[in-house]
């Protein structure tokens, strides 16, 4: 069983079975990716590593104007406060540039389970332009808890303040617990991904049923 019911925070500790994991978090390394063989045509891995890029040239300037400048160990507290990741995607840890490669896969995953597929664009059939014709808490939602099982499977637990050199983080809590502001940073995939595909020749479509 699980202790995720009873806490808004969690660790480790709170973590269900997988089998329970699979029930409750949406999981698009262990969801059937197949689902992408639907999405005609598909992306291939230049336009992946453009939206990924994009992804986290957004999530730069929304640090930014938090206040946040490059800076290795993380600083919440300094003036001007610090954070590794704000420097260009190529220069990124390699598993860092993955982890922004993931979020967009999982997006488009999430969108073709509703129905959408991926086209050319022009074909006439109406375009999913912005997350305000889906139910935008339920993306919102799907993508911190893509990212909270990432962090929690790798041995991260809340803390008031983020310390990522001791893997600890505050947004490790549920969806509506999350402190005031970082909603927008779920947000960003699903934005990236609506405003990215145009730029490369590509809408989402729902197809006439």
């Amino acid at each position: 069983m699980s202790n995720l019911a009873q806490n808004g925070r969690f660790g480790q500790a709170e973590l269900p079975s997988r089998d329970l994991q699979q029930l409750h978090v949406f999981d698009p390394q262990a969801a059937d990716l197949g689902a992408l063989a639907t999405l005609t045509p598909q992306l291939g891995l230049a336009e992946i590593e453009v939206l990924a890029e994009a992804s986290h040239n957004r999530y730069m300037l929304a640090k930014k104007a938090q206040g946040y400048e490059y800076g290795d160990p993380r600083d919440d507290h300094s003036i001007p406060k610090k954070h590794p990741l704000m420097r260009k995607f190529e220069l990124l840890p390699a598993h860092i540039q993955e982890a922004n490669r993931l979020p967009i896969r999982a997006a488009l995953v999430t969108l073709g389970a509703l129905g959408y597929r991926l086209a050319h664009c022009g074909t006439g059939l109406p375009e999913l332009t912005s997350l305000s014709q889906l139910s935008r808490p339920d993306f919102l939602r799907a993508e911190h808890n893509r990212w909270l099982r990432e962090r929690l499977q790798s041995g991260w637990d809340y803390a008031e303040n983020t310390a990522d050199e001791f893997r600890l983080h505050r947004d490790v809590a549920h969806f509506a617990d999350l402190p005031p502001g970082e909603e927008a940073l779920d947000e960003m995939v699903y934005q990236t991904v609506l405003e990215g595909l145009p730029k490369l020749g590509f809408a989402l479509v729902k197809p006439h049923s």
